[in-house]
């Protein structure tokens, strides 16, 4: 994988030829560290005020796994060029309206089925949780030991998987996680959904730019076949354009988004 240094050069080169960007980042692991427990993530004050310059030069799109609500509340900033998307993409809030993609029937039973099934073995684990977002479910288990993780994994996968199979669902694992969700909608499509909206709203043509660290980021990366691509942290493969292994170049979230703000401020003339 390229280095964060390497791939800046060429972010910034295809940033300045566009002349305009839309800018779009996950929340966990780009603009914030990742943590053992969700609830406990926060968006630095560095980052926030790079998010409120940027949103002053550049529309900018937040596409979290999280609930919309959610991620609203951490990171705290609005204005016109601010655009939500929470859940992967199955709600949003664009142009302060508020809207979301309805999940079919069989698949809301299917997560009811899972969350059934599942919370039973939580008992066993201590330090693993189950957190419902309502049309799909996260099955956390990064506090637990390497054993206890194994059999955990095997367990839940035994568990999700027939019932992902049988409802149309979705049964990702990644980052110490499994999530089951539906499995017509991603955060690709909200992706293109963004793109439309800021072509049609702030007028010529913008180049995308779209950071993540997750397995779920690489469907946005998918959809952006010509835009600009990045994920951050560790993966064997990525559709990503330029990666970047942070753990070895010590590049924080803060510093990440203080290097685009530079580059968007450039474009906009200081």
């Amino acid at each position: 994988m390229k280095d964060f240094k390497k791939c800046e050069k060429n972010v910034f080169a295809e940033i300045k030829r566009a002349g305009k960007v839309t800018l779009m980042l996950d929340f966990d692991g780009v603009l914030s560290e990742i943590v053992p427990v969700p609830s406990a993530a926060v968006i630095g004050p560095q980052n926030r005020r790079a998010l409120r310059r940027l949103a002053r030069v550049s529309p900018i799109a937040i596409i979290s796994g999280r609930m919309l609500k959610d991620v609203m509340a951490k990171v705290k900033v609005s204005g016109r060029g601010l655009i939500f998307s929470g859940t992967h993409g199955l709600e949003w809030e664009i142009g302060g309206k508020r809207d979301n993609v309805a999940v079919p029937r069989q698949m809301r039973r299917g997560i009811t089925l899972a969350k059934t099934k599942i919370r039973p073995i939580f008992a066993r684990y201590p330090g693993a949780f189950l957190e419902d977002k309502k049309v799909g479910i996260v099955c956390h288990y990064r506090r637990l030991g390497a054993p206890a993780a194994a059999r955990f994994e095997n367990e839940t996968r035994a568990i999700l998987s027939p019932i992902a199979r049988a409802h149309g669902l979705r049964l990702d694992h990644d980052n110490k996680n499994f999530e089951l969700r539906p499995d017509f909608w991603d955060k690709g499509d909200i992706v293109r959904h963004v793109v439309k909206y800021v072509r049609r709203n702030f007028g010529g043509k913008f180049l995308p730019i779209y950071i993540g660290d997750a397995l779920t980021d690489e469907d946005a990366f998918r959809a952006l076949p010509r835009g600009v691509t990045v994920r951050v942290g560790r993966a064997a493969r990525s559709a990503a354009r330029n990666s970047d292994n942070m753990k070895r170049t010590r590049h924080s979230p803060e510093q990440i988004v203080t290097k685009l703000h530079q580059a968007a401020t450039e474009l906009a003339g200081g």
